[in-house]
């Protein structure tokens, strides 16, 4: 009867599924980081702009979904 008790672990093959999954949203989030730029006009706050084509932003969008 001791597998009916819950565990505190993840079978392995779901762990490297979660695993290949976390570096490729890691991978993402450092590229959409290296595409951030500061800008700071002259007249008007400073703020970041992100250099992303609308088709990418909507292609995040839905993942985030």
């Amino acid at each position: 009867m001791d597998f009916l008790e819950p565990r505190n672990t993840v079978p392995k093959t779901e762990h490297d599924r979660i695993l290949k999954e976390f570096e490729s949203y890691k991978k993402r989030c450092n590229e959409i980081l290296h595409n951030v730029e500061k800008v700071e006009p002259i007249m008007d706050k400073p703020h970041l702009k992100i250099n992303m084509c609308i088709g990418d932003f909507e292609s995040l969008k839905y993942q985030l979904r």
